[in-house]
């Protein structure tokens, strides 16, 4: 799905408009489509009570079609205008009209105080910010602001219009006070600022909803990633298929210390389906290895005195490539930083023209090195903020501020693919730009990364194989 600017989201709502879709036509399918997602978010929907928070923009008229559909699902839902009728845009405005003529309890400006708003978040279970749109600038007024920081100070479960309030749709940027979501229902298409820092903090969860703009023109190269794109590329299984037809993965990792890196590496190529998996393991450590692992196969190594994978090692490893028909290596979990393995590593990636998913030490033993952008393999590198730091000889603060811009950058210099993981997780090559807004806290553990780069090679695999027949 495409992220757009804000300008790129003005251009087609006035293409739509002026192809025959009345913008009020597009607010309607707006807020009945984020009504839709909070029956999918919060199932007891209708037994909750809602406040929604209404400012002077198209926004604002979101949020009081939102108000009205859940009037009419029978929710307890209370308005209030943070701006005088006056002031409101004319679609606000016959929203606001069609409001009153559901029945439903609007609070205006001029009866509003600071403890009148915190007294009607308080009566609440759910909030919903129609304050500000995308196209917001300028200063928040007392009033708005008092709001905001109600609403933060409030552990409410918090709903953002299309973006939450205070956050530059175009660039991420926060000056004031900022609405902080538990979730952000977007209208027609992700806007930029929900990716950017320090933006991408306050929007929670992000839930597209389609109100029938389509994008075939825009210049857009950035997408966020959905479930059912995703699960529309995965390889489906022949019923006829058998263990080679989806893919042999050889993953190089662990050391003295480190062989649970290892062994999640292998785990993860094996639960998503691949063919065969084999390990590349230093020779002392093999017999913990055939303990730990069941269903991967194992490869004794030369080991330095260190106990991790030898350089002397690798015409080993390049003949069992070709004679058991390797599909893609993963280099790295655990591997260490020992130099000798270093230089192993470094051969590889000059002599195979496979896919090689790079991650933990084999990126740590590339930095400062121009290996990667002379690699014959083809590279998939899998850093956090602090590896790709290490690479681009910046600190992880700055990487974390500018992910998708260095993210970017060093896909292109190296000519590879670059996973820039952590919150929002960038996938980028050449001028393509994918951003997986899924995922959550309970992923920040130790081995995660590991059970990734499996997980890659284990679908890079199966999918190399549709390729080639």
């Amino acid at each position: 799905m495409k992220i757009v600017s804000s300008e790129q989201m003005r251009v087609l709502d006035n293409k739509a408009i002026s192809e025959g879709t009345a913008g009020i036509e597009l607010m309607e399918r707006a807020g009945t489509g984020l009504v839709r997602v909070l029956q999918k978010e919060i199932t007891d929907i209708v037994k909750k009570k809602v406040v929604v928070f209404v400012g002077k923009g198209n926004n604002g008229g979101d949020g009081l079609v939102v108000a009205r559909k859940l009037k009419g699902l029978g929710v307890q839902v209370r308005v209030i205008l943070l701006a005088e009728e006056e002031e409101m845009r004319e679609d606000t405005k016959t929203n606001l009209t069609r409001a009153r003529g559901a029945d439903i309890d609007i609070i205006p400006l001029k009866d509003l105080s600071t403890e009148k708003i915190k007294e009607e978040i308080f009566r609440s279970d759910i909030i919903v910010d129609a304050i500000f749109g995308t196209g917001f600038s300028g200063v928040i007024g007392d009033m708005a602001k008092d709001t905001i920081e109600a609403i933060n100070n409030s552990k409410k479960y918090v709903v953002a219009c299309d973006i939450p309030s205070g956050v530059n749709g175009n660039t991420g940027e926060v000056g004031g006070p900022c609405v902080d979501s538990d979730l952000t229902v977007t209208f027609a298409y992700p806007k930029k600022g929900l990716f950017l820092y320090p933006g991408y903090r306050f929007v929670g969860n992000i839930r597209a909803v389609d109100i029938g703009i389509k994008d075939e023109e825009s210049p857009s190269r950035w997408n966020m990633l959905t479930s059912s794109e995703i699960r529309e590329i995965l390889p489906k299984r022949r019923k006829d298929a058998h263990k080679k037809s989806f893919g042999h993965v050889l993953i190089l990792a662990g050391s003295f210390g480190m062989t649970g890196a290892a062994t999640l590496a292998c785990q993860g190529a094996l639960k998503v389906g691949a063919g065969l998996v084999t390990l590349g393991i230093p020779e002392s450590l093999n017999t913990i290895m055939e303990v730990k692992i069941t269903e991967a196969m194992t490869l004794p190594l030369p080991e330095t005195e260190e106990k991790s994978l030898r350089a002397k090692g690798v015409g080993e490893i390049l003949d069992f490539i070709e004679r058991k028909k390797v599909d893609v290596i993963v280099i790295g979990p655990g591997l260490s930083t020992n130099r000798s393995t270093g230089k192993l590593v470094k051969k590889i990636l000059k002599k195979v023209d496979l896919p090689c998913i790079l991650d933990a030490d084999g990126i740590n033993l590339l930095a400062s090195e121009a290996t990667l952008a002379k690699a014959k393999a083809k590279i998939i590198i899998t850093p956090h903020p602090g590896e790709l730091g290490r690479l681009l000889g910046k600190k992880a603060e700055e990487i974390q501020r500018e992910r998708i811009r260095y993210a970017f950058q060093f896909s292109e210099e190296n000519n590879l693919v670059c996973v820039l993981k952590g919150y929002q997780t960038v996938v980028t090559k050449g001028e393509d730009v994918f951003i997986n807004p899924l995922g959550n806290p309970g992923m920040a553990s130790g081995g995660s990364g590991d059970v990734l780069s499996g997980m890659i090679g284990g679908l890079v695999g199966q999918l190399r194989l549709l390729e080639t027949g």
